[in-house]
């Protein structure tokens, strides 16, 4: 299982990735929403951790426009039910 750690503080990253990954996971850190969502569009990963307080896009707009992206029965994806009136 591969797992995105998106986590802007090192000591707090360093220690769930250490814990994931002695517990027999593939682990990938990154620090903010936008490079976050670099990694989760170009490469498969079957989990995200996803830190709520991140600067700039916090982790909650970054989980919410994978899912939009993705879903499209999700409100507001183009095209999708969410999107008609």
């Amino acid at each position: 299982m591969r797992i995105l750690v998106v986590e802007d503080s090192e000591l707090v990253a360093d220690a769930i990735v250490r814990g994931l990954s002695l517990a027999g996971f593939t682990v990938d850190r990154t620090d903010t929403a936008e490079r976050a969502h670099t990694a989760l569009t170009a490469e498969h990963f079957d989990l995200a951790v996803v830190d709520i307080g991140l600067p700039g896009a916090d982790g909650l707009s970054l989980v919410r426009g994978l899912r939009r992206d993705s879903d499209p029965d999700c409100p507001g994806h183009p095209g999708g039910q969410g999107s008609r009136p």
